[in-house]
């Protein structure tokens, strides 16, 4: 327990050092931004498998997906700039062949990141966006089994703004490389299945859950 709340207490103070880092430098380059983000997706269909010589398709499991993450930056450069983004993100599975059956999703995201554009003039910039990510919420299933989890990571995801003036711009960006470590753990008295669940993952992600929708106002 002890190490538990000094873990907690060191994550902590590592938040606020970089939210504090980041405003330091902000300040000191006056060059401010505020964005934020939309993402809606809807995932469902046909998956095909091999079985012997033959093929056999069944119906995919239906996902659905929100998120909302305002963001704050600053530009400490030509064409890079550093900031944070403060996320809420919804997701639930159903089983396919069992209606009845879902898992949901909710979690709570801090996430530092530095962007470097590529291209940048008057009407676009174009680069990309390194995210680290840190996570918290829980996982819920249909029959009220509640798990506690966390997500540390890093994204690296393509950005896109169009410029409409010289405060004004519409910001797209779809798909990430990304590392994420999750651990998802059961709340006391609803055990259920495993007790403790760890997982790494690596790769690109191109699903609609990366697909996201914004506004940029420059100061």
């Amino acid at each position: 327990m002890f190490l538990k709340v000094k873990k907690m207490k060191t994550l902590k103070k590592i938040v606020m050092a970089a939210a504090i880092s980041l405003f330091a430098v902000g300040a000191s380059n006056a060059q401010v931004y505020v964005s934020g983000s939309l993402s809606l997706s809807h995932s469902a269909g046909e998956t095909e498998e091999k079985v012997g010589s033959k093929t056999v398709t069944e119906d995919s499991d239906p996902v659905n997906s929100f998120s909302i993450s305002p963001e704050i930056g600053f530009y400490v450069a030509d064409g890079m700039s550093i900031g944070a983004e403060i996320s809420y993100q919804f997701t639930k599975v159903k089983n396919a062949s069992d209606k009845d059956y879902w898992t949901s999703d909710n979690m709570f995201y801090f996430n530092p990141f530095f962007r470097w554009d590529f291209i940048d003039n008057s009407t676009v910039a174009f680069g990309a966006k390194a995210v680290g990510i840190l996570g918290f919420g829980s996982n819920k299933k249909q029959d009220d089994k509640i798990y506690k989890k966390s997500e540390l990571g890093i994204e690296i995801r393509p950005v896109l703004d169009y410029k409409f003036s010289d405060h004004w711009a519409a910001t797209v960006s779809f798909g990430s490389l990304y590392f994420r470590h999750n651990v998802k753990k059961a709340e006391k008295g609803t055990y259920y299945g495993l007790e403790k669940d760890i997982d790494n993952g690596i790769g690109v992600n191109l699903s609609l859950t990366s697909l996201r929708f914004g506004v940029v106002y420059t100061f």
